[in-house]
């Protein structure tokens, strides 16, 4: 009985589909002819060949400065390879290490000095300087270069 019910319904579907010679005759299904189909390929094949080598080469595209590289304008330096996977040492710090350092050791206390420290600009500006004056008369910027080291002082004046 459900059998019969299925099949009656497939029947139905299936007279309801238009025949193949319809399909053509509307031009939804092609007719199929090996022949045409390879002469199409090979047609699409000698267009895509023609563009291909209608493109210029690189060396064409250098002469015309059309492709430039990087290192023609910025100069490249050889740098050593080496992995930079291997070494982590933040990954050995403990705690307490962290909480005392707050970068490389060394660097961080000269940064902070540095970032306080504001370098004397020219005279024409003086009218938008500001300096910090102390408590006791002198002000910020003297009293900072005072502790900045050497090496660093330079790069203050």
């Amino acid at each position: 009985m459900v059998q019969n019910v299925i099949l009656v319904f497939f029947r139905r579907r299936l007279s309801q589909r238009p025949a193949v010679e319809e399909l053509e005759s509307r031009n939804i299904l092609k007719q199929r002819n090996d022949q045409t189909e390879q002469e199409e390929r090979r047609e699409i094949k000698q267009r895509l060949n023609r563009k291909l080598n209608q493109r210029p080469t690189v060396d064409e595209l250098r002469e015309r400065k059309i492709l430039i590289r990087f290192s023609d304008y910025v100069e490249v330096a050889k740098a050593q390879d080496y992995d930079r996977r291997a070494d982590k040492p933040w990954t050995r710090l403990s705690a307490a290490d962290k909480q005392t350092q707050s970068g490389p050791p060394g660097i961080a206390p000269e940064l902070a000095l540095i970032r306080t420290v504001v370098p004397s600009t020219g005279s024409d500006t003086e009218g938008a300087e500001r300096v910090q004056e102390q408590r006791d008369g002198s002000s910020f910027i003297k009293q900072a270069s005072d502790k900045v080291p050497p090496a660093l002082a330079r790069f203050l004046l």
